[in-house]
């Protein structure tokens, strides 16, 4: 009998990875919409150039290394989606594409592909280009051109610095709707939780700390 040892993901259901990514991306269309209603072509322009990059990256990078191509299973689109919601609308392009095949290359691939990587790939790749060039991710100039009308503070970094009063002025609900400095998607935080019970609906995410399948 030929024994067949194979790398992880070792979860048994009867999905593909593609369904499987194509839930979290279905998650992450709330947020992508808040980005461009918000932002308009300039978020537009830097969610497609990080998908196209992402999956251009990990085309290129398997074909080099001589590896079986995996991008039909959405994972390379994912990735380069949720770099793209972390980011400011303003970032060049050269940003963009530099930041999506760091995430690809570095942060999955290097590693052997999906399964095998031991950090997010979209945090590695956010990490490294956020230390390299700090200057291109301030959030603040984002919400001063845009006109958005909103407090140009991250609550944690005001409730760090002057405590519980420095924050009495921000309001829940402009916090929940996205009405507050960061990434194009990510300040959304309403439209995530959304996007969240919609993965747990779907049995994709775990209820608690413990999943059997």
């Amino acid at each position: 009998m030929r024994l067949v040892v194979s790398s992880s993901p070792h979860w048994h259901v009867k999905l593909t990875e593609g369904k499987i990514h194509l839930d979290f991306i279905l998650a992450l269309i709330p947020a992508v919409i808040f980005a461009v209603f918000t932002y308009g072509v300039h978020a537009a322009r830097v969610i497609a150039l990080a998908i196209s990059a992402a999956v251009i990256s990990e085309i290129l990078i398997r074909k080099l290394f001589k590896k079986e191509f995996t991008v039909t299973n959405g994972s390379a689109f994912l990735v380069g989606l949720l770099f793209a919601l972390l980011l400011p609308p303003g970032v060049p392009f050269w940003v963009v594409i530099v930041g999506s095949f760091l995430c690809i290359f570095i942060g999955k691939e290097l590693f052997g592909g999906l399964g095998n990587n031991p950090l997010n790939p979209v945090l590695v790749g956010y990490s490294i280009i956020r230390i390299s060039w700090p200057h291109y991710f301030d959030m603040n100039m984002a919400a001063v051109n845009y006109d958005l009308g909103f407090n140009f503070h991250f609550p944690l970094t005001m409730l760090k610095k002057g405590g519980t009063e420095a924050i009495s002025g921000f309001n829940l609900w402009d916090l929940l709707l996205g009405r507050q400095v960061g990434g194009i998607g990510a300040a959304a935080i309403l439209l995530l939780i959304i996007g969240g019970i919609y993965l747990l609906v779907r049995k994709r995410v775990p209820w608690g700390r413990g999943h059997r399948a």
